[in-house]
């Protein structure tokens, strides 16, 4: 009975050992996935931010509850929840506000590409831009 029990001893470790660096890995996956979303600094950002951005019910009123979303992803610098919501929001409903800040959220994605694409349409000749 011993000898069962300290052959399957050493397994029940790697086993453990293995799940626990894998949990290890995971949030340190997530942390630098954190860190690298929020690269822009939100001083920077504040110039590229046109809507209102406290939280109140004057503002709830004004702005749909998707607007609501995608702009705050936008504000909070979480551009890949962003850009997907912006996108929509351009293509349903032609919100020029949410375009505007599509370019920027490919500008700070590191997509100039795109971004200049989007930013050198002419509603936006006199926005703000980061290049």
């Amino acid at each position: 009975m011993d000898k069962k029990k300290n052959k399957k001893f050493p397994f029940i470790r790697i086993v453990v050992a293995g799940i626990m660096l894998f949990l290890i890995g995971m949030m340190v996956g997530k942390v630098m996935k954190k860190r690298s979303q929020k690269s822009v600094e939100l001083v920077e950002l504040e110039k590229y931010i046109l809507h209102e951005a406290t939280r109140n019910s004057v503002t709830n009123e004004l702005l749909t509850p998707s607007q609501q979303k995608a702009y705050g992803s936008y504000a909070l610098r979480d551009f890949r929840a962003a850009k997907p919501l912006l996108t929509n929001l351009w293509e349903t409903d032609s919100d020029t506000l949410s375009l505007y800040y599509l370019g920027i959220s490919h500008w700070y994605s590191n997509d100039r590409e795109r971004a200049h694409e989007v930013l050198d349409l002419p509603f936006f000749a006199d926005y703000n831009k980061p290049y």
